[in-house]
C-alpha cells in the first residue's frame, strides 16, 4: 500500500501534560482530521470539537486514573481506563480535562473525524467492560471502535471508522483488511513494529498514513523483536 510519513509534533504545559500531535494533515488523513496522544497529571482547558468535527476519546488500560471532563455548563463525565467516548457538538466551548484522581496520570488518545452525516450534539460512552478483545496466542485486540471480523464494537456512532488497540508478543503478527478507498493510520503506543516488511518506533515521532486504494488490501504488522503495542485507525469518507 501506497503511504505518507506525517510528522507529529510534542507539546508540552508545564510538567502536568506532555502531548505527541498531529494535525494540520487532514488532507491526506480524510477523514480523520488529526489525533493527540496525551499523558496527563493536572486540569487542562480544551476547546470541544467545532461544529462538522466529531472527537473520540480512548484511555489506555495502564492508565492510573479516569479522565474527568467538564464543559461550560457544568455537565461532569469521567471515562475511565481502557474505556472511550465519542462526542460531537454543534457549537463550540471550552471544556476542562482532569485526572479522576489527583496526583495519578491520564494516558489518553484523541483522534479528531469529519462528521459525514449532520447531527445535533450526540455523546456516546463505552465503558472498558463493553469492549470487544479478540486474544489469541501472542496478541490481544481490543475494538474500541467499529468492526473487524466478526466483531463489532456496541460504540455506534454515524462513522464508518473502526479504531483496534493491538498487544503482540515479539515477532507476532496482525493482518487488518482495508476497505477500498480507506485510509489508515498506525500510532505505535511502545515497541517497534514492521508494516508490510517496514519498521516504525514509538520513539519516532511520525506515523504512516495508507491511501485509500481502489481495491481492498490488507496491512500485516509485525512485532519486531520484542512485545509491541500500536493504535490501528482506518475509515473512508
Amino acid at each position: 500500500m501506497q503511504y505518507s510519513l506525517l510528522p507529529m509534533r510534542r507539546e508540552n504545559h508545564g510538567s502536568h501534560m506532555r502531548a505527541c500531535r498531529l494535525h494540520g494533515c487532514a488532507s491526506l488523513m480524510r477523514p480523520f482530521i488529526g489525533m493527540d496522544h496525551c499523558w496527563l497529571s493536572a486540569p487542562t482547558a480544551q476547546p470541544q470539537p467545532p461544529a462538522g468535527i466529531a472527537l473520540l476519546s480512548y484511555l489506555f488500560l495502564d492508565s492510573e486514573t479516569g479522565l474527568r471532563s467538564r464543559d461550560a455548563s457544568g455537565n461532569s463525565t469521567v471515562i475511565q481506563p481502557g474505556g472511550a467516548r465519542w462526542l460531537a457538538a454543534d457549537r463550540t466551548y471550552m471544556r476542562e480535562s482532569s485526572p479522576a484522581q489527583a496526583g495519578r496520570t491520564v494516558h489518553v488518545l484523541h483522534i479528531y473525524l469529519e462528521q459525514t452525516v449532520t447531527c445535533h450534539s450526540i455523546a456516546l460512552d463505552l465503558e472498558a467492560h463493553e469492549v470487544p478483545v479478540l486474544e489469541l496466542p501472542g496478541k490481544r485486540i481490543r475494538l474500541v471502535l467499529g468492526k473487524h471480523g466478526k466483531l463489532r464494537s456496541p460504540l455506534a456512532p454515524p462513522t464508518a471508522s473502526s479504531v483496534l488497540d493491538v498487544t503482540l508478543d515479539p515477532d507476532e503478527e496482525f493482518t487488518m483488511p482495508i476497505s477500498a478507498g480507506a485510509t489508515a493510520f498506525v500510532i505505535p503506543v511502545f515497541g517497534c513494529i514492521e508494516i508490510n516488511n517496514e519498521r516504525f518506533s514509538s520513539s519516532e515521532m511520525q506515523i504512516p498514513v495508507y491511501l485509500g486504494s481502489s481495491a481492498q488490501q490488507q496491512l500485516t504488522l509485525r512485532a519486531s523483536g520484542a512485545r509491541a503495542k500500536f493504535m490501528l485507525v482506518a475509515g473512508g469518507c
